[in-house]
């Protein structure tokens, strides 16, 4: 087998926002089944690609306010993973930052990207379809009996 930096592929950077809230939740986002649809029917949190010029830290907040209109606050990178996505030829280097919403009340509104939202506890995890280079971390932030600071 071919290594990765064997064959052409494109290489990305991906930020995603472990959003939680106080009740220890944790928002994911679903892909809707479709041929234009990376990672049908897979659960995520949201985020996506820098794309060219962006700080990490503006390319969440853009990335976060198109798929769910929500506002954050950033708090620290939590951790980071890697995945392939063959449909698209791309290799991802995703960071992922411990954030929490800027208006606890505020509900999300998703776009065309993502069909569905669920807040998701730690028991929620067995029965959610998680995205291969999220599902370790995300597993590992619920299960940490601190992740962030939330204030009360």
């Amino acid at each position: 087998m071919a290594r990765l930096s064997e064959v052409a592929v494109r290489q990305q950077i991906a930020v995603k926002a472990l959003i939680l809230r106080p009740d220890r939740r944790l928002l994911l986002l679903r892909r809707p089944r479709g041929p234009s649809s990376s990672n049908p029917l897979k659960y995520s949190p949201p985020g996506g690609v820098v794309e060219t010029g962006e700080t990490l830290v503006t390319a969440l907040r853009r990335e976060v306010l198109e798929e769910t209109r929500l506002e954050i606050i950033i708090n620290s990178v939590v951790g980071v993973s890697e995945w392939y996505v063959p449909r698209y030829n791309s290799y991802y280097v995703g960071i992922f930052y411990s954030c929490q919403l800027l208006n606890s009340s505020a509900e999300a509104v998703l776009d065309r990207e993502n069909n569905e939202y669920v807040w998701a506890s730690k028991l929620d995890l067995a029965n959610l379809d998680i995205m291969h280079g999220s599902s370790t971390i995300v597993e590992h932030f619920l299960a940490s009996p601190n992740p962030v600071q939330i204030p009360k």
